[in-house]
């Protein structure tokens, strides 16, 4: 490792080396200078630029008192940071720093680790910020008006119940037709011996006694949903339901595909 730092301080600051030895040499620019007497440069005696600091007189190994310098446009100094950073998990980039200042002096060393960590695919997918939600759009006119308890009604179905019944001892399979109240979220249940467009109609004749008549009826239209979707527009499309619904001016409608806030009030 020696060798290879000290090939690359001979190729990238090799004029830091000559000011080092006569600081009277001439050629030499102001960066050169500042850096020289802010780190304190020395060459040691295995030809080796290392900067002296406070630590000098601290129980820690001689490369760590004494940190050798490395150019930060240097491709070994990327290779080194990679290697700290693969070796620790990608722990950050402070902690990177803080490890490789343990054997070495990079100037603008916090940047060049910035850089390897943009670079590393790893690191951006565990410190970018998360995809966020779009902001909530506003809800539907028909969950916002108030005409009345179960004027405006969302209609869905539950899968098969199996129940006994006791007159005959065995079991059949029902299902339940549910009606919400978009404005009150008050539930009813209407219990249907199949999922056939004149049971779905007297499940809503007998809603239609028990509270009044609706003005507006909304179903579901997930992909989830899509089998029991067809099913609802095919008992729409009935022309005894469609009648119905004509004759006491019902509107039946589909809300929009991915669009939870259009049917949040549907159990």
């Amino acid at each position: 490792m020696k060798a290879l730092v000290l090939l690359e301080q001979k190729q990238h600051i090799s004029t830091t080396r000559i000011y080092i030895y006569d600081k009277n040499s001439h050629g030499v620019s102001m960066d050169i200078k500042n850096l020289c007497n802010q780190l304190n440069l020395f060459v040691d005696e295995e030809n080796l630029i290392r900067s002296q600091g406070h630590m000098k007189n601290a129980s820690v190994s001689y490369d760590t008192q004494c940190p050798m310098l490395l150019p930060s446009r240097s491709y070994l100094t990327v290779l080194i940071g990679e290697h700290l950073l693969r070796h620790h998990h990608h722990c950050g980039v402070d902690s990177v720093l803080v490890l490789l200042r343990e054997t070495f002096w990079v100037p603008k060393a916090r940047q060049v680790i910035k850089s390897i960590f943009s670079n590393c695919f790893l690191c951006q997918k565990l410190t970018k910020k998360r995809l966020c939600l779009p902001p909530p759009t506003p809800l539907p006119t028909e969950r916002m008006r108030y005409d009345g308890p179960f004027q405006l009604v969302g209609v869905d179905y539950t899968g098969a119940i199996n129940v006994f019944d006791h007159e005959t001892g065995l079991e059949e399979k029902v299902f339940v037709c549910l009606f919400t109240c978009t404005t009150s979220r008050a539930v009813h249940f209407e219990l249907t011996h199949s999922m056939t467009a004149s049971n779905f109609l007297l499940a809503i004749r007998r809603f239609v006694a028990y509270h009044s008549l609706l003005s507006l009826i909304i179903s579901d239209n997930g992909r989830n949903f899509v089998g029991f979707d067809n099913f609802l527009k095919e008992i729409m499309e009935e022309p005894e339901v469609k009648s119905y619904l004509e004759v006491n001016g019902v509107n039946w409608k589909f809300i929009t595909p991915r669009a939870p806030w259009f049917g949040g009030y549907i159990p």
